[in-house]
């Protein structure tokens, strides 16, 4: 015992030891380079932060971060560094330095990292006299700081960049100016007269320029815009972005553009057009949709029928229940689709409208009871009978077979995901309902309605794994909007009956009041382990002091002793260009926990790009979110909630102030139906599923073809082939800069796998490629188009292939 004691002193010693102190973390500082100890880069990095909070002490800090970065012999992997530290505490005094760094192409990006997030006109000035000092490369990076900067003084300077022989100039230039989207940017690009070379991105800037306008309370020179280009012959997904743009720009002025376009061949162009009338959410606009409907067929007319129905409109609603009992299944699913959706997003007027035209439709999916409803019945007795004294049992609901029920008191269980299933044979081995359970391939999620905020509930429920699956479950609290979540059960492992002989668990949860201040809950029962999760009964009870079920969480009576959830650590590495991976949720076919790895070595082959894995979409409302250069989303929440409120707006203001943004594969279908921003944010989104929506080419090979060969991400890129899905469902009205597409087998026409795009002062791409591994790995040119996105989007010059 004491040699080990000993030992553990001489091995703390050492460690304290090995840690320099400030003076002497800088002065290792000057000769760091890549590969070596990151020590000293940590502890300069710590005091960086401390003295960020205090103006003496940051313009302190400040001058030492810049004496050392101008000191002859520093490495540049030091100067990288130094540059990341001075966008926390620069300022003016150090704009000088910085701008003499522009003109030399290995330093050019570190300082631009700097004077674009620096306020105040100095760092303005400074990029804006380096335009006739710099060539090239080192032009283009000015070029777009000023545009990431929305300098409106830049205006002038950077218009007669629009006239330059070079076209990547031309086009840095003009994408620029749409991102300041000022009036007399606006001017300048309707001027213009591009070379084939860059006319699309012209029409990008002149889109991103309208939306500026619009946000300045300028719509009116944001609808000329949109007229303008309306009248162009552009293609599909341009025509889409433009019809967006008008429908905010022109309001109601917008909807006979828009009645027409309802009438469109284009089923694409269609929807768009009742959507962006939907939405608009006006008399005129529920005329427009009245009147079109008599001229509409199919899943134009089903959208059409939608969207009168959340009007109210009577017909409408009758016409789509009469068709989800349809003799045509395609019809018949989509009008169910529909009304499903109507159901969770309508008003409570709507939903007892729906209720009484549908009845059948809220059950048609679960799984016919091998049993009648005196089974039902007789369990609620049951369950009663063995509550505590003067606790009240209130709604049952049986999950295999019913989809909601509602207790005369008022309160009501609905059943917001989850299919019907019924054990074959579990009647043998515990009785009825036991065997009948609704499941999904991660998580089954209710509503609990008609709480009264002043009592007391708990929740009970019962879940089997009765064919010995492995199941692992939780049970998640949310409030009726799903932006706060509480893991209230951890991973549990479910009792089985194949293996075991274990029959059903009993749960009961109390209900917090936090969670139901508007009398509503949303209960989530989520898969762990195994292929699915499963419940099969819920019920509330209102319970009065004392109740053993009140304050403990019990399963088969015994406490459950939740382990805590180990707190993701989110502390970014010391050096390099720092990218947080947020995975952890996806489709049930895409295996995340196989291909973030990849991903992240992938991203590694360059030496300057430092990863770390989040394995919870929740990290994205971590406070220190800012303290990363780049985020990469790898999740989509699959029938679940995405991150809340919270994290959505942390998101937006870390791209917005500069953060990098990247999505790859099925993270463009991320907070699907939930977050509109996001599509504004990110460019592209997944259109959801349904009649008309084609979702991706079969697994197999295909070609990507590169559209932009002159851009920092794919220069020096070839058209390569690879296995993979080739992306048909992305939508959106966006600007955005196409990098390289790849032509359908199916539908025959092209559709994006890599873009990118500006939104705030951040750079957003997303590459739809990477279904699996096999997909990441079998050509070389998927991980360096990652990597070069990558590294563009956190404003490095991306390493040529």
């Amino acid at each position: 015992m004491k040699t080990k004691l000993i030992l553990l002193l001489a091995t703390t010693l050492t460690a304290l030891a090995a840690t320099p102190t400030v003076d002497e973390a800088f002065e290792q500082l000057k000769s760091y380079d890549d590969g070596q100890s990151a020590v000293a880069l940590n502890v300069v990095a710590q005091e960086v932060a401390r003295a960020s909070g205090d103006a003496a002490q940051k313009r302190a800090m400040a001058q030492r971060l810049a004496a050392l970065l101008s000191a002859p012999g520093t490495t540049k992997a030091a100067q990288l560094f130094l540059c990341q530290q001075l966008r926390l505490v620069g300022g003016d005094e150090q704009a000088p330095l910085l701008a003499k760094m522009l003109e030399d192409a290995q330093t050019a990006d570190m300082a631009r990292l700097v004077l674009q997030t620096m306020p105040g006109d100095t760092a303005a000035k400074a990029l804006i006299a380096a335009l006739d000092r710099v060539r090239g490369r080192e032009l283009i990076g000015v070029i777009n700081s000023l545009g990431d900067r929305r300098e409106a003084t830049a205006v002038k300077p950077l218009t007669r960049f629009l006239a330059d022989n070079d076209a990547g100039v031309a086009r840095a230039a003009a994408l620029a100016l749409g991102r300041i989207g000022n009036a007399e940017a606006a001017k300048a690009l309707a001027g213009a007269r591009p070379s084939a070379a860059w006319q699309e991105d012209l029409l990008e800037a002149k889109l991103s320029c309208a939306q500026r306008l619009v946000q300045a309370g300028q719509p009116a020179k944001a609808e000329a815009i949109h007229r303008e280009l309306l009248a162009a012959q552009l293609p599909l997904n341009q025509r889409q972005a433009v019809l967006a743009g008008l429908a905010v720009s022109a309001g109601d002025k917008a909807l006979p553009v828009l009645a027409e376009t309802i009438q469109d061949k284009e089923a694409a162009l269609a929807a768009l057009a009742v959507e962006l009338v939907r939405k608009q959410n006006s008399p005129p606009a529920k005329s427009v949709l009245k009147q079109a409907l008599p001229k509409t067929a199919g899943a134009t007319r089903l959208l059409l029928l939608g969207a009168l129905a959340e009007t109210g409109d009577e017909p409408a609603v009758a016409e789509l229940a009469k068709l989800s009992d349809s003799a045509d299944s395609l019809l018949k699913n989509a009008a169910a689709r529909e009304i499903r959706r109507l159901r969770y997003a309508g008003t409570p007027e709507l939903i007892a409208r729906l209720d009484q035209a549908a009845p059948a439709e809220s059950t048609a999916a679960l799984a016919a009871a091998p049993y009648d409803g005196r089974v039902i019945e007789q369990r609620r007795k049951d369950l009663a009978a063995k509550l505590a004294e003067g606790d009240r049992l209130l709604a049952y609901l049986d999950c295999g077979v019913e989809a909601r029920v509602q207790d005369p008191s008022g309160v009501g269980i609905r059943q917001l995901k989850g299919q019907g299933w019924h054990y074959p044979g579990s009647e043998k081995a515990a009785p009825p309902p036991a065997g009948t359970v609704a499941f999904d391939g991660t998580e089954v999620r209710f509503e609990i309605s008609g709480l009264d905020p002043k009592k007391s509930y708990a929740l009970g429920l019962t879940w089997w794994d009765f064919d010995a699956n492995g199941r692992a479950q939780a049970v998640l609290f949310s409030d009726s909007k799903g932006g706060q979540t509480e893991t209230v059960l951890n991973e549990v492992k479910l009792p089985n009956y194949r293996s075991a002989k274990q029959g059903p668990a009993t749960v009961t949860l109390p209900a917090d009041a936090r969670w139901r201040a508007d009398g509503r809950l949303r209960v989530t029962i989520r898969r762990r382990a195994a292929s699915n999760a499963v419940v099969g009964e819920l019920w509330v009870v209102e319970t009065q002091p004392g109740s053993p079920v009140s304050t403990r969480v019990l399963m088969d009576g015994a406490p459950v002793v939740n382990q805590p959830v180990a707190p993701l650590d989110l502390t970014p590495p010391a050096a390099g260009t720092k990218i947080l991976l947020v995975t952890g949720i996806d489709h049930p076919a895409h295996k995340w926990r196989e291909t973030a790895p990849v991903i992240k070595e992938l991203l590694e082959k360059d030496a300057r790009l430092k990863v770390r894995i989040a394995e919870a979409p929740d990290a994205l409302g971590a406070a220190n979110l800012k303290q990363w250069d780049v985020v990469l989303l790898h999740f989509q929440n699959w029938q679940t909630p995405g991150p809340g409120e919270a994290a959505r707006e942390n998101l937006k203001r870390f791209v917005e102030n500069g953060g990098g943004l990247g999505s790859v594969h099925f993270a463009c279908g991320a907070w699907h139906g939930e977050w509109p921003e996001f599509q504004n944010i990110i460019g592209r989104v997944w259109h959801g599923s349904g009649p008309g929506k084609a979702q991706h080419d079969p697994y197999g090979k295909f070609m990507v073809e590169i559209v932009d060969r002159e851009h920092p991400v794919t220069k020096g890129i070839n058209d390569f082939e690879t296995t993979d899905e080739l992306y048909t469902c992305l939508t959106g009205d966006a600007p955005i800069h196409l990098l390289a597409h790849a032509k359908s087998k199916v539908d025959q026409k092209y559709h994006p796998q890599a873009f990118v795009r500006d939104y705030g002062q951040g750079r957003v791409f997303l590459t739809t490629l990477g279904h699996d591994v096999r997909a990441y790995t079998n050509n070389p040119a998927v991980g360096e188009l990652l990597r070069r996105s990558c590294a563009w989007s956190a404003r490095l010059t991306p390493m040529a292939p």
